[in-house]
């Protein structure tokens, strides 16, 4: 499959990606013996409240490597977390929704080799794309992904909960309102944007070092907590934290209630998650991490290993304490 890359604003060009879901009845995790056998480099496992089940990583590019714990990606892999990682052409009911409003979905990742003008992006989206009649379309490369900026020709719903390389994170919801059908959206219907957090927006937060909240050197873990009130989603929290160390927060506060809550179909209905590690020129990924990079690419020693795993959906919100990275944190120069 061909991969699409672009100059863009938060949320816009990543990888294609394969075929996608429209069924989500419930949160089931199905390891397929067939496809087990055929795709052993391709299984991972999720616990959902203790309870450990399987699922396939459907990485497309050869390169990709992923055990029960967790799943390796080198540059410009890209692929989601599916119920089975063969399927026939045309196919769309092998992709797994997650259901997570009022839950917490948590992973691990290592950051470590992944440096400036690079991304490693963990998102969620409301596949699949879908025409006027909400019938599901294939985009342009031949499967169903859809994002907030119309990559692959289909729009829908997104909410990034990691784009990042070890100098910053950001985390990016994208409301996408339907036209005509529930399911239907277009180009001047998405929030290309969003109304995200970054951490850039503190010196001491996060990057590579001990000086930092978060030790980007060593692995951490993503906690976001989709907060509701009923069936309304109304408040994302975003915690990274790492073991011995404080964590922080990000609580979007730049997102209205109004606008979030146009999220709560797609989060009730279920998101596929998606994987992708992408970047190229410095310019490409000015928006996400200029300052404090500069003239690096993503290449070479600078595009290394990536690492997501310890897949965790729990009920609630995490028992965290977290610094508020989005108000000031003072004048330390160093977390304790």
């Amino acid at each position: 499959p061909k991969l699409a890359f672009q100059q863009r604003s938060p949320g816009q060009a990543r990888a294609m990606v394969p075929p996608m879901s429209p069924r989500s009845a419930r949160l089931a995790w199905a390891l397929v013996g067939v496809a087990a056998a055929a795709c052993p480099d391709r299984r991972v496992s999720i616990s959902v409240e203790g309870k450990v089940y399987g699922a396939f990583f459907s990485g497309h590019r050869g390169t990709v490597s992923a055990n029960p714990s967790g799943i390796a990606l080198r540059h410009n892999d890209n692929g989601l977390i599916v119920k089975a990682c063969e399927w026939p052409a045309g196919d769309i009911g092998h992709i797994q929704p997650l259901h997570l409003l009022g839950r917490t979905l948590t992973f691990t990742v290592d950051l470590s080799q992944i440096g400036c003008a690079c991304n490693l992006a963990a998102y969620l989206i409301s596949a699949p794309g879908r025409s006027l009649n909400g019938q599901p379309v294939e985009s342009e490369w031949g499967d169903y992904y859809c994002d907030a900026n119309g990559v692959g020709g289909m729009w829908c719903p997104e909410i990034d909960l990691m784009e990042a390389n070890n100098r910053v994170f950001a985390s990016t919801p994208h409301v996408c309102t339907p036209v005509v059908h529930p399911h239907f959206y277009t180009n001047q219907s998405c929030d290309h944007y969003g109304c995200g957090g970054n951490t850039k927006i503190s010196q001491i937060a996060y990057g590579p070092g001990p000086n930092f909240y978060i030790n980007t050197l060593h692995p951490f873990q993503v906690s976001t907590h989709f907060e509701n009130t009923g069936s309304t989603l109304t408040g994302v929290k975003t915690y990274l934290h790492q073991a011995g160390r404080p964590a922080v927060i990000l609580r979007h506060l730049n997102c209205h209630p109004e606008y979030l809550a146009k999220l709560s179909r797609p989060l009730l209905e279920g998101m596929t998650l998606v994987l992708s590690y992408w970047g190229e020129k410095p310019k490409t990924m000015s928006w996400l991490d200029s300052p404090p990079c500069g003239n690096i690419s993503c290449a070479g020693p600078n595009a290394g290993v990536a690492f997501v795993g310890g897949f965790s959906i729990s009920n609630g919100a995490p028992a965290i304490k977290a610094e508020l990275l989005d108000e000031p944190l003072g004048e330390r120069s160093a977390p304790p």
